[in-house]
């Protein structure tokens, strides 16, 4: 119920509240205590991403059904079921991101999943070069998740990566590493430096790739707690944000987020907030 509030809260998903009922419906009906529910926000309120996730023999059918019914092209299921029979994975999820009058979905595949398995089960394109660009570097040993997802302007591929140093300050150092590896130049110092304090988050590094390259990539800290969050809205010159998302977990009912990524993209930086576990 807090997340069906919690949505209805956002303006961004008020012309889609059609869409997301269904999708739900198909995801998580209810009574399925198996399935997960989880939500991710831009900084700014301005985007939201649904997240379902469970077993991956039981999510993989509700995923045909769901990304059938969102008219996604064949491939999205086709690299699936070619991923699922190369690597094991833990759990499998679903996701739809609704922004002002645009829309995307897709899937997730989560474990501690070989490099070399993800790149046997990908098609032979932008994320199957980029990932050649991480496949022998020492840092890199697995991929903690695999994304494939759609939108009116195509699909895409992206590769979450655990960057493991001797502390805080070397996690980064790993992190900033392993994304020059993919063409993307030192962040901001202001951004980074939140991320240099003990016990602020396990650390990775994404990278999603389109047919024309690297889409975007970042930062992406698990159980970040709060005093990451403000440094880094802080750092981005969005101070307010963090009284909003506030408001926005005592409507949802969770206690803090479970992941913040910081993104660079062709627009500029970008952090995005998620919530609960899936």
């Amino acid at each position: 119920m807090g997340l069906h509030l919690a949505l209805g809260s956002l303006r961004v998903t008020s012309w889609r509240r059609g869409l997301v009922g269904r999708w739900l419906d198909t995801l998580a009906p209810p009574g399925d205590g198996d399935v997960r529910l989880g939500v991710q926000v831009g900084l700014g309120l301005d985007q939201a991403t649904l997240r379902a996730s469970g077993a991956p023999r039981a999510m993989t059918v509700r995923l045909r059904s769901a990304l059938t019914a969102l008219r996604a092209p064949r491939v999205a299921w086709t690299v699936l079921g070619e991923l699922e029979e190369v690597m094991d994975v833990e759990r499998a999820a679903a996701w739809l991101t609704l922004a002002q009058g645009q829309t995307a979905c897709g899937w997730a595949l989560s474990g501690r999943l070989g490099l070399d398995a993800v790149g046997d089960g990908l098609p032979d394109g932008a994320l199957r070069r980029g990932l050649r660009a991480w496949a022998d570097a020492p840092a890199a040993q697995w991929a903690s998740e695999v994304t494939h997802g759609f939108d009116a302007q195509g699909s895409w591929s992206c590769l979450e990566v655990p960057a493991v140093g001797s502390s805080a300050r070397g996690d980064v150092r790993v992190a900033m590493g392993l994304l020059a590896r993919v063409g993307v130049a030192l962040l901001d110092e202001r951004v980074l430096a939140p991320f240099k304090v003990e016990g602020r988050g396990r650390l990775s590094v994404a990278a999603a790739f389109d047919a024309n390259g690297l889409r975007r990539a970042g930062l992406v800290a698990r159980e970040p707690g709060r005093a990451l969050l403000v440094e880094v809205a802080r750092a981005l010159g969005t101070e307010q944000a963090p009284d909003a998302l506030a408001a926005f977990e005592g409507v949802l009912g969770a206690e803090a987020p479970t992941a913040l990524a910081v993104w660079h993209t062709p627009e500029g930086l970008r952090a995005e907030v998620r919530y609960l576990d899936a």
